[in-house]
């Protein structure tokens, strides 16, 4: 979708997505994710689901969402976006390409 593909977050992303920790405005907004948080998002059985938002010309990262299923059928949504991609417009393209995602489930 607009030139934003989604794939599910993989143990290889977790160097990349790390570094995006050292940007000042990213950990002024969100904690850092600890082990036990990482180890959560990745197990299967988890009501927790991370995917990743790559351009679709090359598969580089641009952004993490991590999203956890509801009771009520809802979710809580995070998305990490690549400091490098601010003020691109890349947020709302991997939001919107998540909202399709979750209305085609």
């Amino acid at each position: 979708m607009d030139g934003i593909s989604l794939r599910p977050f993989r143990r290889e992303d977790l160097l990349a997505y790390a570094a995006w920790f050292d940007d000042t405005e990213v950990v002024r907004r969100i904690d850092v994710p600890n082990a036990d948080r990482v180890a959560h998002v990745m197990d299967p059985a988890s009501p927790a689901h991370a995917v990743v938002a790559t351009s679709a010309t090359n598969d580089a990262m641009l952004a993490v969402l991590q999203y956890d299923d509801e009771p009520d059928g809802g979710i809580s949504l995070l998305i990490v976006l690549d400091p490098a991609q601010r003020g691109r417009g890349v947020g709302k393209r991997a939001l919107a390409a998540f909202v399709a995602l979750l209305g085609s489930r």
